[in-house]
């Protein structure tokens, strides 16, 4: 399923419970929508530009966005990993308490 839908640099975005973002980009007239244009779907990366890997690892469960990029959180295996662009290799965010 899709998560954490947020709208970013003119286009719809979600992730997914299998490591996978998808882009949607809208259709406008005014400020009213009416329709969705070309949609695409790509891995999110790990360090490196890894791929990521094992069930644990890959599920995606929320997605926001702010001034530096975008946050995605991530199940099972917690962790917030920070992205400047979604084809760019990601650099964690700190918890803001270690016991989490």
């Amino acid at each position: 399923g899709l998560s954490g839908l947020r709208w970013w640099n003119g286009a719809l975005l979600a992730v997914t419970d299998g490591g996978n973002w998808v882009r949607i980009d809208t259709v406008e007239s005014g400020d009213r929508l009416t329709g969705v244009g070309a949609a695409s779907i790509g891995m999110i990366r790990g360090p490196e530009r890894a791929a990521l890997r094992g069930r644990a690892h890959v599920d995606a469960e929320a997605l926001d966005a702010d001034a530096l990029g975008l946050a995605v959180a991530f199940e099972r295996e917690h962790r917030i990993w920070r992205y400047a662009r979604l084809d760019g290799p990601p650099w964690a965010e700190d918890f803001p308490d270690p016991k989490w």
